[in-house]
């Protein structure tokens, strides 16, 4: 029962700071798939998709930008060992 009651109270103060660490990657995962009307408009909840979602960001992102292009990428991608040069 002591343990019990000391692991609640250990995770009930650990909860705010988990809700503050994750809610970022949250936003930017909603957002993400969200049209731009939608991004910019001001009505209802900010966390529902009410036109549905969209892949039109992540299109852009890989064929409009330099993100998914070239030897850059595939460099980072590469393990550490492999991009140190002896």
């Amino acid at each position: 029962m002591r343990t019990t009651t000391r692991h609640a109270l250990i995770y009930t103060g650990l909860a705010p700071f988990l809700v503050i660490a994750l809610f970022p990657v949250l936003w930017m995962a909603i957002t993400a798939f969200k049209h731009e009307r939608e991004l910019y408009s001001m009505r209802g909840v900010p966390f529902w998709l009410y036109e549905g979602p969209t892949l039109k960001h992540f299109h852009l992102l890989f064929t409009q930008t330099w993100f998914g292009a070239g030897s850059s990428t595939r460099r980072w991608c590469r393990p550490s060992w492999s991009r140190s040069r002896w």
